[in-house]
């Protein structure tokens, strides 16, 4: 940006992304992936609006390779530490093209609306105006609403997203832009649960079926997981 906005409009601006993608989100709760494709569209226009839109930038390739790495990392030490200890079963299924498709359509909607909304456009627009602390602190607490919001969460479902929190901003601010972390958030989306790919992770207790809503071991040996990686991240990245 090259004027910051004043606060108020700030303020106004995360608070109308917040309703856009929520609103949409219950609108269309019987089509889920028609309510988090409008949802992050209206994200992206309210950001852009106030001069918090993002951009591939010139490591798009580089910074994809990192998230999309980093997010199968996180999901590949969690499967191999299931499966070795016998608490999971990795089960192969046929291909399903469409909802192959579908599925990564929706893993990617949603994590460009949660990581332009929650992060992203949260971290430029407040920067100008507080510490960051005060912006980080701002960004967990979004990220925590969201979880607490639905009264179906679970402890096992807040952990995870705060790892996945903690992941994303290490990599926002490793590479200064959004390419790797909405890359490690779809990748780890798209892979945690029974996928179209036909690879399914079945867990004797607990599940992944959905981020918003995981129980038990999984969710917490995944959060768990995202932090090391967010750990692995920030100490390779230059400083």
């Amino acid at each position: 940006m090259s004027r910051p906005l004043p606060l108020r409009r700030s303020a106004l601006l995360l608070f109308l992304m917040a309703s856009a993608a929520l609103l949409l989100a219950q609108v269309f709760s019987e089509r889920p992936l028609a309510g988090v494709l409008l949802g992050a569209l209206a994200v992206e226009f309210l950001a852009n609006r106030g001069g918090a839109g993002w951009s591939p930038g010139e490591r798009g390739r580089r910074d994809l390779a990192l998230g999309l790495g980093a997010g199968a990392a996180a999901i590949g030490i969690v499967a191999l530490l299931g499966v070795l200890s016998g608490k999971a079963r990795l089960l192969l299924w046929s291909l399903d093209i469409t909802g192959l498709v579908t599925g990564l359509l929706g893993a990617l909607a949603l994590s460009f609306r949660d990581e332009l909304w929650l992060r992203w456009a949260t971290g430029r627009l407040l920067a100008p105006h507080a510490a960051p602390g005060v912006v980080l602190a701002t960004q967990v607490g979004l990220g925590v609403g969201l979880v607490l919001g639905d009264p179906r969460w679970t402890p096992g479902a807040l952990a995870l997203a705060l790892g996945l929190g903690l992941l994303s901003t290490t990599l926002l601010r490793a590479t200064g832009g959004l390419v790797a972390s909405v890359a490690a958030a779809t990748a780890v989306r798209s892979l945690a649960h029974p996928t179209p790919l036909g690879v399914e992770l079945r867990w004797a207790s607990g599940s992944l079926a959905s981020l918003e809503l995981a129980s038990g071991l999984p969710a917490w040996a995944l959060a768990g997981s995202l932090g090391l990686v967010a750990l692995a991240a920030w100490r390779l990245s230059p400083r």
